[in-house]
């Protein structure tokens, strides 16, 4: 009686098997909201229906080999990626990620965004002075620094260096004087890369870096090697176009004097021919006087034979 209460459970036959395709969307990045901020590349594209992460890729090529710098989760649309070099453009891709089943599925990368990168530079107190340290720019031989108190116009390089690194307790007014950080005061900074060819990096000086000197800081001096090089930017320009006209001035010289060795090589033709000419003249009035000289003695000679005539 047991076994025939007992229920059974009955199976009917498997149904066909149905195949899907899994797709992600394509990140679409949103290149006016990308910035940067010295070597840190903000990275921003609009949201991506079903994306369970994204991937984040950099090349210094646009159509060369990509490498992986970061991650991101599904609902962000963001990412920031310190790039390693300043002066160079970096090319960025983005793609999305799904997890199905313990499996992960991609999406295509996006289109390139491309971003050039600029100087990062930290300002800090250390041991009693204000310490500068920049980031590599890519083909630099040296840096300049510029350093001017807050609210100031302007700029005045204080030192030249060729280490990414800069200690110092005073700094260059736009007299060419050393003057003492002070205290409580705020300050901004900036950093300038020189090339072995003489070209420079983009002007930084729109976004200087403002510091405030601490009680820390110490009086001391800044080297002689660096206080040869004092001049503003404005000052190099006006120094380069005088070296330009002073250039000009000398060519323009050496053109005069050109043209005045000429003309005196010309006089000198002049009076050289002027000279044949009275040679010609003296001659022509030697040939005048033997001529006369001959028509002298012909007219004696015919004079004579007359003479003679008469007497005979």
């Amino acid at each position: 009686a047991n076994d025939a209460n007992k229920r059974t459970k009955l199976y009917g036959t498997i149904s066909d098997a149905v195949s899907g395709k899994l797709t992600i969307g394509t990140p679409e990045i949103n290149e006016e909201k990308c910035t940067v901020e010295g070597t840190e590349v903000k990275i921003v594209w609009k949201k991506t229906a079903d994306a369970g992460g994204f991937e984040i890729y950099r090349s210094e090529a646009e159509n060369g080999s990509y490498t992986l710098v970061g991650t991101a989760a599904g609902d962000k649309t963001s990412y920031k990626d310190v790039a390693p070099l300043s002066g160079v453009t970096y090319y960025y891709k983005v793609r999305a990620s799904i997890v199905l089943n313990g499996a992960t599925y991609y999406g295509n990368l996006s289109a390139p965004v491309a971003k050039k990168t600029m100087i990062t530079l930290t300002v800090k107190m250390e041991d009693g002075k204000v310490k500068l340290e920049w980031s590599e720019w890519r083909g630099a031989v040296k840096y300049r620094i510029f350093c001017a108190p807050y609210g100031t116009d302007g700029f005045v390089r204080t030192a030249v260096v060729k280490e990414r690194t800069h200690s110092m307790a005073e700094y260059l007014d736009a007299a060419g004087k050393s003057v003492p950080f002070a205290a409580g005061q705020v300050y901004k900074f900036c950093v300038r890369a020189v090339m072995a060819d003489g070209k420079l990096s983009p002007e930084p000086f729109d976004e200087p870096i403002l510091f405030t000197v601490d009680s820390t800081i110490q009086t001391g001096g800044i080297p002689e090697s660096v206080n040869t090089e004092t001049e503003t930017e404005s000052t190099e320009t006006a120094e380069m176009e005088t070296e330009t006209t002073e250039t000009a001035e000398m060519e323009t010289e050496t053109t005069e004097t050109a043209e005045t060795e000429t003309e005196t090589t010309e006089t000198v033709e002049t009076e050289t021919e002027t000279a044949e000419t009275e040679t010609k003249t003296t001659e022509t009035v030697e040939t005048e006087a033997e001529t006369t000289d001959t028509e002298h003695i012909e007219g004696s000679g015919g004079k004579t034979e007359d003479t003679k005539a008469a007497d005979t």
